[in-house]
């Protein structure tokens, strides 16, 4: 049984940290290496972490000042002990089966990464309801050029998990160049997961919700100029990608329905906090694309 590393960032979140780290020592899949990086919380979320690292011998706690998720991730990576990397966020938990399905996935199917089904918390309802309208027409193995070529497809039918780290296991060697930005930059998911992508041979996505939703996500609040931000440099990330993939000969007719969708989208938040001088920018691209048809 290899071993699998699981990175936890933490700010904050003694809400519901103690639920998220349950779910992960009591995985069925035992050989673990958990790496919890505290970044500079200022609740209780240190002596969660320490209760929690005192009683499991997997349990590697690492303290820093607060320098931002990213940075936190990185620290994670530079740590990780085992042959597979997943990323779990401080506010979500995972089913008991997540590791030992997606590791399986990884061994059967012969890839670098394997995504799977999440289920977004409902905090007014208590439950969960999976994302991702047509997302079982999408189950299947893909080489890196399919699966990026059609990451527009497969974002708007599958859901955010074809964005971000979790919701999925990578071999540790699609993180060999690939880091997130440490700048603090918002959109930080959508700049660095395609580069793991582009660093993998293969991609397989399984749906697991018939028997239990193996990822569940809660939906953080944001404030209204944060979120404003993301949109904004949500389509910059997308356009970086364009970019590159098109630069290496990959089709990126796909991934324009949802740079278009993504330009509207920033363009409207930009209106909202008054940012004329982005405003402008998003017009401009807005204005060529739809004159080339696009």
């Amino acid at each position: 049984m290899e071993k699998i590393s699981i990175i936890v960032p933490v700010y904050n979140g003694e809400e519901h940290l103690k639920e998220c780290l349950d779910s992960i020592v009591n995985q069925e899949y035992t050989n673990l290496d958990i790496i919890i990086v505290n970044d500079g919380s200022t609740d209780n979320s240190l002596k969660i972490c320490q209760e929690y690292s005192e009683r499991d011998p997997r349990i590697k706690l690492i303290n820093q000042s607060n320098q931002g998720r990213s940075t936190a991730r990185n620290v994670g990576i530079e740590a990780a002990q085992g042959s597979c990397i997943a990323f779990v966020d401080q506010d979500d938990y995972i089913w008991p089966n997540y590791i030992s399905n997606l590791h399986q996935q990884i061994c059967l199917d012969k890839v670098d990464v394997a995504i799977c089904d999440y289920g977004i918390f409902d905090t007014d309802h208590e439950k969960l309801n999976v994302y991702g309208p047509n997302r079982h027409q999408y189950i299947g193995n893909y080489s890196r050029k399919e699966w990026l070529e059609n990451a527009g497809s497969f974002y708007l039918n599958i859901g955010d998990q074809c964005v971000t780290p979790w919701a999925k296991l990578f071999k540790k060697a699609c993180f060999k160049y690939v880091r997130f930005p440490n700048n603090r930059s918002y959109s930080e998911d959508v700049k660095t997961m395609w580069k793991a992508y582009l660093t993998a041979d293969y991609v397989s996505y399984r749906d697991y919700s018939v028997q239990s939703t193996l990822y569940c996500y809660r939906a953080p609040q944001q404030p209204k100029l944060k979120a404003s931000l993301e949109k904004i440099s949500a389509a910059q990330a997308w356009e970086e990608q364009i970019a590159f993939l098109s630069v290496i000969g990959f089709n990126i007719d796909d991934l324009k329905r949802v740079y278009s969708i993504k330009l509207h989208q920033a363009l409207d938040a930009a209106q909202q906090i008054g940012d004329a001088s982005t405003c402008n920018d998003l017009k401009f691209k807005l204005v060529h694309l739809n004159e080339f048809g696009i």
